[in-house]
């Protein structure tokens, strides 16, 4: 039965109720008069009452009402309610729309009207996510429960392969193998010329990014760095308290009147152990890159740069250096050709416009690339002076694997920083001494390696 009828049955069952309730009391119902006169019309006054005055029934002296008057008025209030109960049904009867989803047909099928997206849908869940998930949320969890979910779980079903020495390699795109199973690794063509695919798969870096986040130095190694070196070139001050990074805050000690305090004890924890690393890796034949082109580092970079005979980069740094290194180097060797057809005499036969073109070009050259003229291939570490300074050389270092130290200031951010050295990199003193130490310990490691 729908709704609507429901409700008008309802509606007139009731109605018949109250008419027959009506019925069954009226015959012992008590009648009511209205007195006329002086009484209002509203003070009803019962018969038989001793307190009060038996008043004659009138009619035309009298409005009032009787039983019988009263049996009428509730019939037809039952009427009108079972019509109304019935025409509010006819109103609320609204149709009744069953809306079916389609089943997919392809559990990978993008989602479409009516389907549920794929994170959603049960066939493309992660199990083995959803798994360690319920096993780490499990508060009864021990030694004994996860060697029972290892055994069930994973031992026996499991097994990871690396199909080289790198982490999370892919297969290179443009090896040149042979696609003959017979010739697999006897006809291979090599693109010896590609920097990046001779790091990635020929020639595995020495030193890795990865490696040097477990690398801890000696107990005995000695100490460049003191408390007071620290303090009297002023490397405690960062920037204002407003302008940081919250990334920065396990390096600061205080806030001192609206500027930063770093906590020397780290700074000279990291330092040590950033000039400890550095030292061996120069005596197992390590190439360095420094980079710093802010204009408080600029002199100072090419200074050390040029005494520990490593590249550096004093100005801009060029974009593309090793994401792009056979262009920059085509650029670098048009510079070496300019320079050496001016100390011949070459441009003596050009007019004074093309030596004056030449010559810009020249310089232009120079002051891009004189501190990595001789960088031939990619550098195995590099040291660095404010890292948001220089992010993008520290985005190409990452993307190769380069591992990255350097100073990092209250306001930069050391996600990508290997070993970071909290420090003031506004400071020419500051910037002096850290750069100082770093590359003294270079220059000992390469006395290291030539001696053995």
């Amino acid at each position: 039965m729908l709704p609507s009828m429901e409700r008008s049955v309802n509606g007139i069952l009731l109605a018949l109720g109250l008419t027959a309730m009506c019925l069954v009391t009226a015959r012992h119902a008590t009648t009511f008069v209205v007195t006329p006169g002086s009484q209002r019309p509203s003070q009803l006054q019962r018969l038989g009452n001793a307190a009060s005055p038996v008043v004659p029934y009138a009619p035309e002296e009298a409005s009032g009402f009787s039983a019988g008057h009263g049996l009428g008025a509730l019939a037809a209030a039952s009427a009108l309610a079972a019509l109304a109960a019935r025409r509010r049904g006819r109103n609320d009867a609204t149709p009744r729309v069953v809306m079916q989803v389609r089943k997919p047909t392809r559990y990978a099928k993008p989602a479409a009207k009516g389907m549920k997206p794929m994170i959603h849908r049960k066939e493309t869940r992660d199990v083995f996510k959803d798994g360690f998930e319920g096993w780490v949320a499990n508060k009864d969890k021990n030694i004994d429960f996860m060697e029972k979910v290892v055994r069930q779980q994973l031992h026996g079903r499991f097994q990871f392969q690396f199909a080289s020495q790198h982490f999370f390699d892919t297969t290179p795109m443009s090896s040149g193998m042979s696609r003959n199973k017979r010739d697999f690794g006897i006809y291979m063509n090599h693109d010896y010329d590609d920097m990046f695919y001779v790091r990635k798969f020929l020639e595995p870096a020495k030193f890795k990014k990865l490696a040097l986040g477990n690398w801890e130095m000696p107990e005995n190694a000695p100490k460049v760095a003191t408390m007071q070196e620290l303090v009297a070139a002023g490397v405690q001050y960062g920037h204002k308290s407003n302008k940081w990074n919250p990334a920065m805050l396990k390096y600061l000690y205080a806030d001192n009147d609206g500027t930063h305090i770093f906590d020397l004890v780290q700074t000279a924890a990291n330092l040590n152990r950033a000039c400890y690393y550095c030292m061996e890796a120069a005596a197992k034949g390590a190439s360095f890159i420094l980079i710093g082109t802010k204009e408080q580092a600029r002199p100072i970079v090419a200074k050390y740069g040029e005494e520990a005979g490593i590249h550096y980069t004093d100005m801009k740094f060029v974009g593309g250096l090793l994401s792009n290194f056979p262009v920059v180097r085509k650029s670098v060797e048009l510079m070496q050709q300019l320079r050496e057809e001016k100390e011949q005499g070459a441009w003596n036969v050009f007019n004074e416009f093309q030596r004056f073109k030449n010559t810009c070009k020249l310089e232009r050259l120079t002051k891009k690339y004189h501190g990595v003229e001789e960088m031939t291939g990619y550098p195995d570490i590099c040291i660095f002076v404010d890292e948001i300074k220089e992010r993008n050389p520290i985005a190409e270092m990452v993307r190769i694997g380069v591992p990255c130290i350097g100073m990092v200031d209250s306001n930069n951010d050391p996600k990508f920083v290997d070993i970071a050295i909290p420090s003031n990199t506004s400071n020419t003193k500051s910037i002096d001494l850290v750069i100082g130490k770093i590359c003294d310990a270079i220059k000992k490691g390469k006395v290291r390696r030539s001696d053995s």
